[in-house]
């Protein structure tokens, strides 16, 4: 099929197939022409590099900051419980764990 000095086929009469190989060829040949910044050293930004953090940013970190320092478990919590089930005090709801399971 010919419309308009278009074959339809890549490479026959299609002077679109050449265009967009030579717009390729181009882009190729500037992309491999820049040279590579060298980089800096480890440890080292490069000069002029600098990052600047937003106020929720900074406020993130110092979160961050103070949860690291918690303990990953609730001592005082764990005493309590052990010395309530110790007592014979603390009664398990089962109805409950079975509906939290179930939720889960």
């Amino acid at each position: 099929m010919n419309i308009n000095g278009f074959s339809g086929v890549p490479g026959k009469d299609n002077p679109l197939s050449s265009a967009s190989k030579d717009a390729a060829k181009t882009r190729e040949a500037s992309v491999q022409a820049k040279p590579a910044a060298p980089a800096p050293e480890k440890g080292k930004s490069a000069p002029g590099d600098s990052v600047v953090l937003s106020a929720q940013a900074r406020s993130l970190q110092k979160l961050e900051s103070q949860i690291s320092d918690l303990p990953e478990v609730d001592t005082d919590r764990v005493a309590d419980l052990k010395a309530r089930i110790d007592s014979g005090e603390y009664q398990v709801n089962s109805r409950s764990v079975a509906g939290k399971l179930l939720s889960f």
